[in-house]
């Protein structure tokens, strides 16, 4: 069995979803060491919370926005790739 087409917005949706999931996970992190940071006198606490919050949403929706251009971009590759080369050969069980 060969694989020849991805569908494009298929593979887009898929990776938007990792990617709000991961920039989920890394607007936490963010999140927390700023507010760290405001806890321990570096920055000003609601200045660290608020930037915190913001870097949170605003690696989320980029995490998404990036994922689905990625993900489409590469079934597009993938897909031109293919008709000019041939498939990638997979064995399913």
């Amino acid at each position: 069995m060969e694989l020849y087409k991805i569908g494009v917005l298929s593979l887009a949706k898929n990776l938007l979803v990792l990617g709000v999931v991961f920039g989920f996970i890394y607007g936490g992190i963010s999140f927390l060491l700023l507010l760290i940071s405001g806890i321990a006198g570096v920055m000003p606490s609601l200045q660290a919370f608020v930037g915190g919050l913001i870097s949170w949403v605003g690696l989320t929706i980029g995490g998404a926005i990036t994922g689905f251009v990625v993900g489409a971009i590469a079934a597009l590759v993938f897909n031109f790739i293919t008709d000019k080369i041939g498939g990638i050969e997979i064995d399913i069980k």
